[in-house]
């Protein structure tokens, strides 16, 4: 079965963000991070649940789901899933707090 997946508004800005930065700092690195991205949500499509649980204190992120971008571990997506579509929420580095980036 085949879901619908929907990136917000932050999310894709969070990807034009990430992929700007990857252009300055690895050029090549920027395409493969892209194709890595939507390769990432065609898994998300066809197996949303395969993402790992969100464990936040906050009981208002406990839908929150995430998996690492294939071939880019230290960048996570973050998503809920809302019946048959998955929301892409964000996109973040390992290294931001998600917790208060999504909250």
């Amino acid at each position: 079965m085949t879901h619908h997946v929907r990136l917000t508004s932050r999310a894709h800005l969070d990807l034009r963000q990430q992929t700007n930065y990857l252009l300055t700092a690895a050029p090549v690195s920027a395409v493969k991070f892209s194709v890595a991205v939507h390769r990432t949500i065609d898994v998300l499509r066809s197996n949303p649940e395969r993402g790992n649980i969100a464990e936040f204190e906050s009981p208002r992120l406990a839908e929150f789901r995430w998996m690492s971008i294939v071939g880019f571990p230290n960048y996570i997506l973050w998503y809920r899933l809302l019946g048959m579509e998955v929301e892409v929420v964000r996109l973040l580095h390992a290294a931001q707090d998600a917790e208060t980036e999504l909250d």
